[in-house]
């Protein structure tokens, strides 16, 4: 599984928002550079995260993005559906019925699936526990 740049991007983004001195809104430009990133790359992230509801968006003079909540109820989980999307990430490309055809590829590639799906759950549920606060802390609970 390869997670896309845009969830590091993300968790950043946030982190430089929650630095906002009394929640004024900050610029995408502001953060871009802050970041040294794209801002046109950034806005494509800033987006996703305002459609997860984690940031909130203003188009007055003075606007820009402020966070929805405090990093400590967001969590990465949020930071990652928002980017990555609900969907399950685990997919295959029904190769295993190339070596295994019939009916026992297709129970293998069940079980594969089924041991992949697993996984996916467990690391859901672990990034359901962690919130953005928690990256800030020295130390994280295992």
């Amino acid at each position: 599984m390869k997670l896309k740049n845009s969830l590091e991007e993300a968790i950043c983004i946030l982190f430089v928002l929650s630095e906002s001195i009394d929640e004024k809104p900050i610029k995408s430009a502001t953060i871009s550079c802050r970041l040294s990133i794209s801002d046109s790359y950034m806005k494509k992230t800033l987006r996703k995260l305002v459609i997860g509801k984690l940031v909130l968006s203003s188009v007055s003079k003075g606007g820009g993005f402020k966070l929805a909540r405090s990093l400590d109820e967001i969590s990465i989980l949020d930071v990652f559906y928002a980017i990555e999307g609900k969907d399950s990430y685990v997919q295959t490309s029904h190769l295993i019925e190339r070596v295994y055809p019939h009916e026992e590829g297709k129970q293998i590639e069940a079980n594969l699936l089924q041991f992949l799906h697993e996984g996916e759950e467990v690391l859901r549920n672990r990034l359901r526990k962690i919130s953005l606060g928690d990256l800030l802390k020295s130390r994280i609970d295992r």
